[in-house]
């Protein structure tokens, strides 16, 4: 664990594999990536050092409460909930709100009830 904190994370640790597991439903075609769900398997030594690390940083209080990524009990839906109760806390103000959709990552969110504009660019 040393090592790791004093020369970053061996770049054999940093290799996975990628494996398809389940067809999504209703695509039109299973012949492309797209279609199916990805796990994606590391090395158990890399996923444990990734989970202390986390949790060194979330014990002495250096990780935001806005960021939700790879932490335990922060998951999309959390981060979901807090763009809701930001965006109804300042309902009389102007705010900007950017996000960027990496492959379909928004294509199922309900945006009715949000004042923003969305872009297709």
């Amino acid at each position: 664990m040393n090592y790791v904190y004093r020369k970053g994370m061996p770049d054999s640790w940093k290799i996975s594999s990628t494996i398809l597991i389940v067809p999504k439903a209703n695509k039109p075609s299973y012949t492309i990536a797209k279609s199916w769900r990805l796990i994606q398997l590391q090395l158990i030594l890399a996923k444990t050092m990734e989970r202390i690390i986390t949790n060194k940083l979330t014990n002495l209080n250096l990780l935001p409460d806005n960021m939700y990524g790879g932490r335990k009990n922060y998951g999309t839906r959390d981060a979901i909930q807090a763009l809701d109760t930001f965006v109804e806390s300042n309902r009389n103000r102007n705010i900007c709100i950017t996000a960027l959709d990496v492959e379909g990552g928004f294509d199922n969110l309900e945006t009715s009830n949000l004042p923003v504009i969305i872009a297709n660019g």
